[in-house]
């Protein structure tokens, strides 16, 4: 069978969706950097150690907006440093009905420098079970602020040792 990855690179430059059906054992992130639905209902990713699920990453200057990524069960599989989502460097990023379990993380926010916002997002009808940090706020090395309005909607964190970290200083308006 093919992987998601090779689902997502086969895509035009202006994107379009990937339907995912089954269980995948994932070594490596999969990442998307063009306007891409990922539609997994039913779909199981297993992750190996220190392993993203899904990455959304602009840093590369292309857009990544939208994404949309909906109906993954994702297992971290109590592996040292898995992330169920991360989302660096851009901006309209939906995750709807999905449930991460045993991640350290299961969504992580990030940006890069002080030109990178990460805002309008959206996550919805997700569950977050058993990990270090449920949703994780990662900034830049540069100190600024960069993240702008994200939505929360229907979403559970449990038996996490933080349920949501804000990090230092990442709260501002503009």
């Amino acid at each position: 069978k093919l992987t998601i990855q090779a689902g997502i690179d086969a895509l035009p430059a202006a994107g379009g969706a990937v339907h995912v059906r089954g269980t995948y054992t994932v070594g490596g992130s999969i990442t998307t950097n063009k306007p891409t639905q990922i539609l997994g209902y039913g779909a199981r990713i297993n992750l190996s150690a220190s392993t993203n699920g899904f990455s959304v990453d602009t840093a590369n200057g292309d857009t990544a907006t939208p994404v949309v990524i909906e109906g993954f069960y994702i297992d971290g599989q109590d592996n040292a440093t898995t992330i169920g989502f991360r989302i660096f460097d851009c901006d309209r990023v939906t995750v709807r009905d999905c449930f991460i379990e045993d991640c350290t993380t299961g969504i992580q926010f990030e940006t890069s420098a002080a030109a990178a916002w990460c805002e309008d997002h959206l996550i919805e009808n997700v569950m977050i079970r058993s990990g270090t940090t449920g949703i994780n706020f990662l900034k830049g090395a540069s100190g600024a602020v960069s993240f702008g309005e994200i939505k929360l909607m229907k979403v559970g964190i449990s038996e996490c040792t933080t349920g949501i970290n804000l990090g230092a200083s990442v709260v501002a308006y503009r």
